[in-house]
């Protein structure tokens, strides 16, 4: 169908206004995150010093970004592991059958239909501990505060008891028997552990004496240079996101327009 003046017009409206809409959006987010950045920049830094940490805390500065090594105030384990943690969680997956309906097409163009049975790990409930408390920079946080970010545990002879050893698998999870007769019958069980160490280190940044945000194994430096990064990044994920969006509008204005003429 010939494109007609009429559609060119109105198309050039669309994307004029979606280019002026978007061009207010992407100012107003790459403003905060400018103003953002200019707040860790010029925070307090507190590098590892829990003197310090404590008098800014105490003299209630307005703007702090302290790094330093959170410890579990009361650590955790399980039976199976070796040493204690901050967080230690076992994940139970069982061998399940399925069924599907499958379908194929002949080189003659006859559909034909059978049923499929597949077999998979799925999840099967999960247990475990945490510590509630950390201690950082000498004074007592929420683990929620001051949030890591977990791991699974390699199972191996220095994180797993020597009596567990045989039934590790060679894809690093922990079976009901000898890894070796894994997946032979439904129902057969298996599990893997997410962790956080005892200690962990981090960026924790202070704003008001209120608002907290934890940078898991971020140092001071990182903080602020990945700030400066995300604006960058920030503008431009954006705008491909914008540009997308202009492009499925303008072609939605022609199917709609093309539907109508109908």
């Amino acid at each position: 169908m010939e494109i007609t003046k009429h559609e060119i017009l109105f198309s050039i409206v669309i994307i004029l206004a979606m280019l002026g809409l978007g061009l207010f959006i992407s100012n107003g987010i790459t403003k905060s995150a400018i103003e953002q950045n200019e707040i860790l920049q010029k925070a307090l830094k507190v590098d590892e010093n829990p003197e310090a940490y404590d008098y800014s805390l105490k003299t209630n500065v307005p703007n702090i970004l302290a790094y330093g090594t959170a410890t579990a105030n009361q650590p955790v384990g399980l039976p199976e592991i070796i040493g204690e943690y901050s967080y230690i969680y076992k994940h139970k997956e069982r061998y399940t059958q399925h069924t599907r309906t499958v379908t194929t097409t002949d080189s003659e163009g006859h559909t034909h239909t059978h049923v499929e049975i597949y077999y998979t790990w799925d999840a099967a409930g999960s247990s475990g501990y945490s510590t509630d408390t950390v201690i950082y920079l000498g004074k007592i946080y929420s683990i929620e505060t001051l949030k890591p970010k977990s791991s699974q545990l390699s199972l191996n002879s220095t994180t797993l008891k020597s009596e567990y050893l045989d039934c590790v698998g060679w894809d690093g999870y922990l079976y009901e028997s000898s890894w070796d007769t894994w997946g032979h019958s439904v129902g057969d069980l298996r599990w893997y552990f997410t962790y956080v160490p005892k200690q962990y280190k981090g960026s924790l940044h202070i704003q008001d004496t209120t608002q907290l945000r934890f940078y898991y194994e971020e140092t001071i430096e990182e903080v602020v240079e990945n700030s400066e990064v995300s604006i960058s990044k920030g503008r431009i994920t954006f705008w491909i996101i914008w540009i997308l969006l202009t492009c499925g509008t303008v072609a939605g204005f022609y199917y709609i327009d093309n539907r109508w003429l109908e």
